[in-house]
């Protein structure tokens, strides 16, 4: 199965390849932006936009069967682009534009030593992280990799570079 977001800020579905289903993760009436899973693949966790700012889990049963949404964190400047760390103890996500951490419920900053603006991130299993990051006009792909190195731009041309990946 794969999470989906249809586009532009609507409800969270996932594909199960297997047999060409489509179930819905998100409430009716919430709209989403920037889905992922879970470490195990166990849970899809989503950025809520119109019911104020949240990141939400929500847990997979199997057979399109879902659990009831969670809320992970609930903000008054927009939360985006959750990411579940390869452990899956701590997430990725950016609130006001600026990266944090959140873990155990609690909230911390993330990528020191990177200013700008990130839109999303590719964690890596043993700390890296790659992030599509605006410092002027256009987003570009920094390298952070690990706890005190210094950041490495990736990517410098013109156009925005929003798909970090560390595959």
């Amino acid at each position: 199965m794969e999470p989906a977001t249809c586009p532009p800020f609507g409800r969270v579905r996932i594909l199960d390849r297997a047999t060409r289903r489509s179930h819905a993760v998100s409430p009716a009436g919430w709209s989403a932006d920037d889905s992922c899973f879970d470490a195990q693949g166990r849970a899809v966790l989503f950025a809520a936009v119109d019911k104020g700012p949240m990141i939400v889990r929500v847990s997979l049963a199997g057979n399109g069967v879902l659990g009831p949404p969670e809320i992970l964190l609930k903000g008054s400047t927009p939360l985006a682009a959750p990411q579940v760390s390869p452990t899956g103890n701590k997430i990725f996500l950016t609130r006001g534009g600026l990266p944090v951490w959140l873990e155990g419920g609690k909230v911390q900053p993330a990528l020191a030593g990177l200013s700008g603006k990130v839109r999303r991130a590719a964690l890596g299993p043993s700390g890296p992280v790659v992030a599509a990051v605006r410092k002027g006009g256009q987003y570009d792909l920094w390298l952070i990799s690990g706890a005190g190195a210094a950041p490495q731009r990736l990517t410098t041309h013109p156009a925005d570079d929003l798909s970090p990946s560390l595959k």
